[in-house]
């Protein structure tokens, strides 16, 4: 995840709701520095889901080949009226407000696995519980209610691909490769359908893609003379080199590449470049993806992963006790 890899020790010890209020602020209230380990991507609970979660494959993941949020297939119910923005009510199935809880069922039935653990032992239902909102890297938006609005569609294939990643990741050691297939597959999940210069929005991914929701002035009514207020608009992505830090109301890396999926651009808040707080396009592998080795987005490397040597591309231990410790617990042990 985007992370503060020092000071998670200080989070888990807080517990899991601390730890999911916090990475959720950061990584979509304009700071992608999330104080979790760089897999866990921790949640709050939400309880709109209304479908069982899937069984996870034990066999290896197979890469979506050529998909992408362009070429999606929505999951959509029947036809209702359209909103003044294009979207419309049927986006919100049960497909869509149950795939939040799946990814945590998916990555929590295998942290189980990589952390030793059996059913006697592990919390799943606590861990489950806990990574529902954010999802893997921040693929899920935040809060989770974004998802009733109707302006994001589901592509199911990307999903259940994505799922099916999650459920299979590498440990005790990932590849940037393995890592990033991952993060690719999720970001792939969801679409926006608010168009370009429309809005309000709540969020980058009601965007449609190519753009993200950034703060607008609000149009004054003819003949009034006051400050109507800032509004919400879906605008163009940012181009490399443009200030990607001006905006606190939107997620910085979501103005840079759609979602904040890293796959055309960051922002640079942690100035690893020279030009400052601008987009920036990736770090290739093998280059320092920290200038302090404190913060780190692994959405800033080419490979989509920051490797335990701080460098793009290499390789990721996981699961750390920080993951495994919340949810592990004596065979005897009720709670």
């Amino acid at each position: 995840m985007r992370s503060f890899r020092t000071i998670a020790v200080w989070l888990s010890a807080m517990g899991g709701t601390a730890l999911a209020a916090t990475a959720f602020v950061s990584g979509c209230g304009g700071d992608d520095n999330a104080a979790v380990a760089p897999q866990d991507a921790a949640t709050t609970t939400d309880g709109t889901v209304v479908e069982d979660s899937p069984s996870v494959q034990p066999d290896g993941p197979t890469v979506h080949p050529d998909g992408g949020v362009d070429g999606m297939t929505p999951e959509v119910g029947d036809a209702g009226d359209a909103g003044v923005d294009g979207s419309t009510p049927s986006l919100v199935t049960a497909a869509l407000l149950a795939y939040p809880r799946n990814q945590a069922t998916a990555y929590c039935q295998r942290l189980a696995a990589c952390c030793g653990s059996d059913a006697g032992n592990f919390n799943l239902a606590s861990c489950i519980s806990d990574n529902q909102q954010g999802g893997w890297e921040f693929s899920l938006p935040f809060p989770l209610s974004i998802l009733d609005a109707g302006h994001i569609a589901l592509d199911p294939d990307a999903s259940a691909n994505c799922v099916n990643l999650i459920g299979n990741f590498a440990c005790p050691t990932s590849t940037a490769a393995q890592y990033g297939a991952i993060t690719t597959a999720c970001f792939q999940a969801l679409r926006g359908t608010i168009p370009i210069g429309k809005g309000p929005c709540m969020s980058a991914f009601e965007c449609a893609p190519g753009s993200y929701c950034a703060t607008v002035p609000a149009a004054s009514d003819a003949g009034d003379a006051g400050d109507a207020g800032p509004t919400t608009e879906c605008k163009a992505l940012l181009a490399v080199g443009q200030p990607c830090g001006t905006d606190p109301s939107a997620p910085h890396d979501t103005a840079c590449s759609y979602q904040g999926s890293g796959s055309t651009a960051f922002c640079d808040r942690h100035a690893i470049h020279d030009a400052g707080i601008v987009c920036q396009p990736g770090i290739p592998n093998g280059s320092l993806c920290t200038s302090d080795y404190v913060n780190y987005d692994n959405e800033s490397c080419v490979s989509l992963m920051c490797g335990d040597d701080w460098n793009c591309g290499t390789t990721l231990t996981q699961p750390t006790s920080l993951q495994c410790g919340p949810y592990q617990r004596d065979a005897g042990d009720g709670g």
